[in-house]
């Protein structure tokens, strides 16, 4: 059964816009996360579509959040993405993002954007490396969006 994942995110990607994003992660049984959300104007980059900079920004929060979930929380070490599609404002995608190895320290992440027809827009990957110091700071300092 879904859950809202543990890792509250952070203040830019969980504010409401146009300060941020509105989103928040689930995560599955096999400890993927996804969000189901729409971006508006504030977001904007060519006319009626999402800037890249916008949906770079959330799938590293999404991949961050699926190595919390899987392992431990840790900082962005590489990511890379690979643009299929634009993305059009004002319409429902799907974001995902999941753990594929662990190696120490060294946490390999996995992610999608998905329009509402099914068009893959984004794949991406990142590495991330565990901080037990960051994990610390996160449990004992969570950020809590003012709706909760």
């Amino acid at each position: 059964m879904p859950r809202l994942s543990r890792f509250t995110g952070t203040r830019f990607l969980c504010a409401e816009p146009p300060a941020g994003f509105g989103i928040r992660f689930y995560v599955a049984d096999d400890k993927s996360v996804y969000a189901h959300t729409t971006f508006g104007d504030s977001k904007e980059g060519g006319v009626g579509i999402l800037h890249g900079g916008a949906i770079s920004a959330v799938l590293d929060e999404a991949m961050g959040t699926a190595c919390y979930e899987a392992h431990s929380a840790g900082y962005t070490a590489t990511m890379t993405y690979h643009f299929a599609s634009h993305i059009p404002l004002h319409q429902k995608i799907t974001i995902r993002a999941w753990v594929n190895k662990i190696d120490g320290k060294k946490m390999y992440s996995q992610c999608s954007a998905t329009l509402a027809d099914g068009t893959v827009a984004v794949t991406g990957e990142g590495l991330f490396i565990a901080s037990a110091s960051l994990q610390k700071l996160i449990v004992s300092n969570p950020y809590i969006p003012e709706n909760e």
